[in-house]
């Protein structure tokens, strides 16, 4: 992609690299877990990208199929339309670390966020809000677990708050 295709794409050229290095390594992460080689050509690639990035995200499909060797790139910003589901549970120890004495009232307060909630949460990185008995607290999301489950016949892999889903079917006519 030429310096002036990725600035009218939507950012700058060391922006689109970036990002595309970004999901290059979430892509090579799915790509081990479903022992798909590198080498080996995919049709299509998913990404679900928080809002801000979708513009970059889009700019950067040149880049990111090479460097991914995917056919094609699609690029949602809606857990919805993504092929896997997100659960974020409540880690009792990183909590029990985070509120000592009072982990249990967190802990009972704490609930697990699912879909695009779970993912929201994700990718801003804000804290989320629990009110207990003793008060109110914010419970950092580091103190949360990610579960991804994906679809039948994919394999998903993230890199700080970028999701990419491969199809883990490999056709020898790529």
């Amino acid at each position: 992609m030429t310096q002036a295709a990725s600035v009218k794409a939507g950012g700058r050229p060391e922006e689109t690299v970036d990002f595309a290095l970004k999901v290059e390594e979430a892509c090579n992460s799915a790509r081990t877990r479903a022992r798909l080689k590198r080498r080996w050509p995919l049709r299509k690639l998913v990404l679900l990208v928080p809002p801000g990035s979708a513009q970059v995200a889009r700019g950067a499909r040149g880049t990111i199929a090479s460097l991914c060797n995917v056919k094609g790139v699609s690029v949602s910003t809606k857990a919805e339309k993504f092929p896997a589901t997100f659960t974020l549970r409540p880690n009792t120890a990183r909590i029990g670390a985070l509120f000592k004495e009072r982990t249990r009232t967190v802990m009972a307060s704490a609930r697990s966020l699912e879909g695009s909630t779970a993912v929201r949460t994700v990718q801003t990185g804000r804290p989320v809000s629990v009110s207990t008995t003793a008060g109110h607290a914010e419970v950092p999301v580091a103190a949360y677990e990610l579960t991804i489950v994906p679809s039948e016949g994919y394999e998903v892999g993230e890199k700080e708050g970028v999701f990419v889903a491969l199809i883990k079917n490999r056709e020898s006519r790529l």
